[in-house]
């Protein structure tokens, strides 16, 4: 089974497909090959149970099987993405979309009622609701990233001939609200406020990294922040006002203009995995070692400080914030926490289960490589 792509990966995979960013490549964030990570004794202090919800009938979502199948939530139902296909099921897992695509690298991104479905390094994009209607969008150039937030708003981070990349916001009816050029760093990620009013980038140049925020509503940049042996892959609002800036090295919190707030430092240490998407919090999976079971699992506030952490043993196939609740798939387990590492509830019968999305209405979607499961408590 062909393990998900983080972010960072997507991106560097993207960016580096162009030959004119060779010289840069020492500078590049490296990929996470390795995702073994947590539990051991933390398994084996697991209690209560999700019970499995088949009040409709539904005998979970029967979705298409291939090696390269990405996976995604949407309004509680399922996406399905593989090179050959995408598939949407609604939350009772009837499936409202099958099409067939041809895609060499599949990722999805998942908004509130949208979904994006793209191919890394291409011009492939299509935007998804929850009616099951696919669109195509038309994108300028090859694509180094895509994110969506809770309204919808896209920040499509795209190759653009005579510029070192550019960002492109599209409101919800798939119009183009903004565009920014890049003419000195090479663009990794952007994002856009929950308020809709503001756009964050990160960027990677020969002397390090550069995080530029904006508002909608004006080409002049509010504020930048500069790093210079720390390059920044993946840049995400927390709050209207908070935005987390995550590198191999540490989780930077700037405000609305760019001025760091905290820094959390894990120099030292290994990102084994990594989930910004917490109701004013991310979780971090660090690790001594590029390989082998032992690792420490830690939230961090909207300050940059250590909410709590926990040292843990064994393998852990991913982790995820939603809203105030972390899922994270161990072997023959699935565990619930909120940002205190306060177990609130645990699948055990998850043997197989690669996956996990927690759901609005505080549902676990839970994939195995055949099928999905909602569980409910």
């Amino acid at each position: 089974m062909k393990k998900k792509l983080s972010k960072k990966s997507r991106i560097v995979g993207s960016v580096i497909s162009a030959a004119v960013l060779a010289a840069l490549i020492f500078l590049a964030v490296y990929l996470i090959s390795n995702r073994e990570m947590l539990t051991g004794e933390a398994i084996s202090r697991l209690f209560g149970h999700l019970i499995d919800d088949e009040s409709d009938g539904s005998k979970g979502y029967a979705f298409d099987v291939y090696s390269d199948n990405v996976f995604g939530e949407l309004s509680g139902g399922l996406i399905s993405a593989s090179g050959v296909s995408i598939q949407v099921f609604n939350e009772n897992g009837g499936e409202i979309a099958h099409d067939a695509v041809s895609l060499s690298s599949p990722a999805v991104e998942s908004g509130s009622k949208r979904a994006a479905v793209w191919d890394v390094g291409t011009t492939t994009l299509m935007l998804l609701g929850t009616s099951g209607r696919i669109m195509q969008l038309d994108v300028p150039g090859r694509i180094i990233s895509v994110s969506l937030n809770s309204n919808d708003w896209l920040a499509l981070c795209s190759e653009e001939p005579g510029y070192k990349g550019s960002v492109t916001v599209y409101n919800p009816d798939r119009e183009v609200v903004y565009i920014w050029y890049s003419g000195t760093g090479y663009i990794l990620d952007a994002d856009v406020s929950p308020g809709n009013g503001k756009m964050a980038a990160t960027t990677m140049t020969d002397k390090g990294g550069r995080a530029i925020i904006f508002s909608l509503d004006s080409e002049t940049e509010r504020g930048v922040y500069l790093t210079q042996d720390d390059i920044g892959f993946d840049i995400e609002f927390l709050t209207d006002n908070r935005i987390c800036l995550l590198s191999d090295n540490s989780l930077t919190i700037l405000d609305a203009d760019a001025k760091p707030v905290g820094i959390y430092d894990f120099s030292g240490e290994y990102l084994r995995d990594y989930s910004l998407k917490g109701s004013g919090f991310s979780v971090l999976l660090l690790s001594d070692y590029k390989t082998g079971d032992t690792c420490r699992l830690a939230t961090v506030n909207s300050s940059g400080e250590e909410i709590t952490s926990a040292n843990l043993a064994s393998e852990v196939k991913s982790i995820r914030a939603c809203g105030k609740y972390i899922a994270v798939v161990f072997p023959g387990a699935i565990a619930v926490y909120d940002e205190k590492l306060q177990l609130n509830a645990t699948i055990t019968d998850a043997s197989g289960f690669i996956d996990a999305f927690i759901t609005s209405d505080g549902k676990i979607l839970a994939v195995t490589a055949a099928q999905a499961r909602l569980y409910t408590q």
